[in-house]
């Protein structure tokens, strides 16, 4: 890459930065506080933890199921990972599969309070038919051999 003499950058030259210098505005307190008058409520009531007791619900009974849903899922890709390795033994697979149990478990409980209409429960059930089977398939034997 050449580098073209005629191109310089900046102070060199004696030019000025081409920067824009705010002074006089409204501090980030007066806006906030414009902001909270105007929207009628109080911003210091609503906290990060207590965002699910804003929700319906019903919607914090879906939020939930797909929490615990997508903890379940990492769960059976971790398994599926350990078990395409040839080195992993049964003994250190069971504390997997126990967690496993957990979550089917936990799962079963979430599915019970959704909608028997809602799509969602379709899957939650799947995945609790997918930890069931293979809790059942290790306590059988089947990865034996």
């Amino acid at each position: 890459m050449k580098i073209d003499p005629n191109m310089i950058i900046g102070k060199t030259l004696g030019q000025t930065s081409h920067q824009k210098h705010v002074s006089g505005g409204a501090k980030f307190e007066d806006i906030l506080q414009r902001i909270e008058d105007a929207s009628g409520k109080d911003i210091s009531r609503i906290s990060p933890h207590g965002i699910t007791d804003m929700i319906s619900p019903p919607q914090a009974d879906k939020i939930k199921s797909l929490s615990i849903s997508e903890q379940a899922l990492d769960i059976l890709d971790k398994y599926n990972k350990l078990l395409t390795n040839p080195d992993i033994t049964l003994k250190s697979l069971a504390p997997i599969v126990d967690d496993m149990k957990i979550m089917g478990k936990q799962l079963n409980e979430v599915s019970l309070s959704l909608p028997s209409d809602d799509s969602l429960k379709e899957i939650v059930n799947d995945i609790v038919s997918a930890i069931d089977s293979e809790v059942i398939r290790f306590n059988r034997g089947d990865l034996i051999g």
